[in-house]
């Protein structure tokens, strides 16, 4: 009882591995080796029930200007600013003389005129953001180059040389979950509770929970498993800015965890609501939006 048509709207899951078909495509800005991930599910295959309406794949892409008509970044970016410059530069020179995406020809070139080398000049618009990315990667290098053990000596056992020595607390919450990759944005763990008075909360899994005391290593656990992660910006930092009870200073796994007080299922940050939903987990929501 599948309708014969519909719409799909989905994360950047869907520029993945995944054997789906649109007719009809609309995509934020991103990168563009991304957006040509997108557009490669863009007619994916030979079929002859295209609607009337889309008898040609076509996909808008979106993105916001200022007032000097250029690209607006805000700050829930995802992606790094100049390269979202960049790809909106070749999107912009493709538009203004009509010239459509010949895929899989354009691969190639749209990706090095991108991703190229050539450094912008100072008055171009692209000049700060570039200026930005280059002391962000000299940062991540730099930060990568101390973890590099020392050439190995073919005379000398590997296990022998001096190397730096990395010290990991065991018992803090990065040894349960362990980070494997650079994010760009700031995530943290948050633990939602419902606040019952000053003293006590309550979570489903635990009905009675005191605040101002360490928690066994079953409870600590038991609260990782609701923990969630979250990145946006104004309630990362609202949250690393207020106080932690004791429940959270001094139980070994929940050191690097905040507490996230719901009342009634319900809390809001500034004109951020969030609510704890059994079936769907953590929901924000901005008001006015």
């Amino acid at each position: 009882n599948r309708p014969p048509k519909g719409i799909v709207i989905g994360t950047q899951v869907l520029e993945q591995s995944l054997d789906i078909d649109f007719d009809l495509m609309v995509s934020d800005l991103a990168p563009i080796d991304l957006l040509l991930q997108r557009i490669g599910r863009l007619y994916r295959h030979d079929r002859a029930d295209r609607p009337d309406a889309h008898t040609e794949p076509h996909v808008f892409i979106n993105y916001e200007l200022d007032e000097r008509k250029q690209l607006r970044i805000g700050k829930d970016r995802f992606y790094t600013p100049y390269i979202l410059l960049k790809t909106w530069q070749v999107i912009e020179e493709k538009t203004a003389v009509s010239a459509p995406f010949n895929l899989p020809h354009d691969y190639r070139p749209l990706i090095e005129a991108v991703y190229d080398d050539t450094d912008p000049a100072q008055d171009s618009p692209l000049c700060k953001a570039w200026q930005e990315r280059q002391a962000k990667e000299s940062k991540l290098e730099g930060e990568a180059n101390i973890r590099l053990t020392k050439e190995p000596n073919p005379r000398r056992p590997f296990c022998r040389h001096d190397g730096i020595t990395f010290h990991e607390d065991e018992d803090s919450a990065d040894w349960v979950v362990a980070q494997t990759r650079y994010q760009e944005r700031e995530t943290i763990t948050v633990i939602p509770i419902e606040k019952l008075d000053e003293e006590n909360g309550s979570t489903p899994t635990t009905p009675y929970l005191p605040l101002h005391q360490p928690a066994n290593r079953n409870t600590q656990l038991r609260l990782l498993q609701q923990s969630v992660r979250i990145s946006r910006p104004e309630i990362v930092n609202a949250l690393k800015n207020a106080a932690r009870p004791e429940l959270f200073t001094e139980s070994a796994l929940l050191k690097r965890s905040y507490p996230l007080w719901m009342n009634n299922g319900f809390v809001q940050i500034d004109n951020i609501v969030i609510q704890s939903e059994p079936q769907l987990g953590i929901l924000i929501e901005k008001q006015g939006a």
